[in-house]
């Protein structure tokens, strides 16, 4: 690697670049406890993934391949209202922009618990 400012060009340094395998895990999946038909805030602290990429910008999506039976996800859009939705990123929710909303109103006689499924992209790796 040399440098010049057009006029001066540096000495030749060797630079060094080494590529690692990128790996991931999750960091955080906890779940949220949601009142029969209202809403919670999905953030990082309940759905999280991780990298070894340290100090980079790694885009991390989640497609819903299996979507909650009782409720639904919902990411706030730039039209500002909340809009149901089959994928989010990361960074959707680290900035606290998806939540889930039940809508079950049937009459409930006991706590239930709902879940979904979502595949992990994580640059070009895809893991469920």
């Amino acid at each position: 690697l040399r440098v010049s400012d057009g006029e001066k060009v540096s000495n030749t340094v060797v630079l060094r670049i080494m590529a690692i395998s990128l790996e991931y895990r999750i960091a955080n999946n906890t779940g949220l406890e949601v009142t029969q038909g209202d809403t919670s805030l999905l953030s990082s602290k309940q759905l999280a993934v991780q990298t070894n990429a340290v100090k980079q910008e790694i885009d991390i999506r989640y497609d819903i391949i299996e979507a909650p039976k009782y409720g639904e996800l919902q990411r706030w859009h730039s039209s500002g209202e909340w809009k149901q939705t089959n994928m989010f990123t990361q960074r959707m929710l680290e900035k606290e922009r998806v939540r889930y909303l039940n809508t079950f109103r049937e009459i409930q006689s006991s706590n239930v618990t709902d879940q979904f499924k979502c595949k992990v992209s994580i640059a070009s790796m895809a893991t469920e």
